[in-house]
């Protein structure tokens, strides 16, 4: 199984670079793309991240799992890619699971991506998910969607995509590896 995460300029590298390192760790490919015409990625917080492809050269066909990550100023800007909308759409709409990360859930939500399933996002972006569809807890898991409300929420939404991907064994060893307890 393959994993993609998508990063955008300002987006939040410590949540971007958890799901990288937490599915590496469990020997789950993960690919990390760019939506711009540059693999140097600028974080939310000035840290410069080169990412391993473009987005334009790469197609959802390729991977299994979606991630998006938060970070306000990437949250603007995956909302405003056209390109990004259409590649994570198509995982939704051949039922592949997505994860995202505290604003990642409302860029979900502007794509219609996890329409009717809860999720939960940063509290500065709730409003942006449907009451009926928002649940406050730190990470959410319903059907193929699997959501965490910050940063803080990075591991375990993580390791839930590992056990997702791989089974629970390997996702009790990965959280041994790195030391994560509940």
């Amino acid at each position: 199984m393959n994993a993609v995460i998508i990063f955008a300029d300002g987006f939040e590298e410590c949540e971007g670079l958890l799901f990288v390192d937490v599915l590496r760790r469990a020997e789950i490919p993960i690919t990390t793309v760019s939506i711009s015409d540059s693999l140097t990625v600028h974080s939310l917080h000035d840290v410069d991240v080169k990412a391993d492809a473009l987005l334009k050269d790469v197609k959802p066909e390729d991977f299994d799992v979606c991630i998006v990550p938060g970070g306000f100023i990437g949250m603007d800007n995956l909302k405003a890619s056209a390109e990004t909308r259409e590649f994570v759409q198509a995982f939704d709409k051949q039922d592949k699971p997505i994860a995202a990360v505290c604003s990642g859930p409302a860029v979900l939500k502007s794509y219609g991506v996890g329409e009717g399933h809860k999720v939960t996002s940063h509290f500065s972006v709730k409003e942006e998910i449907a009451p009926t569809d928002f649940v406050d807890q730190s990470v959410v898991e319903d059907g193929k969607l699997i959501t965490g409300n910050g940063m803080a929420a990075s591991i375990p939404a993580a390791l839930a995509l590992v056990e997702k991907m791989k089974g629970r064994e390997a996702r009790d060893a990965t959280a041994h590896a790195i030391a994560y307890v509940e």
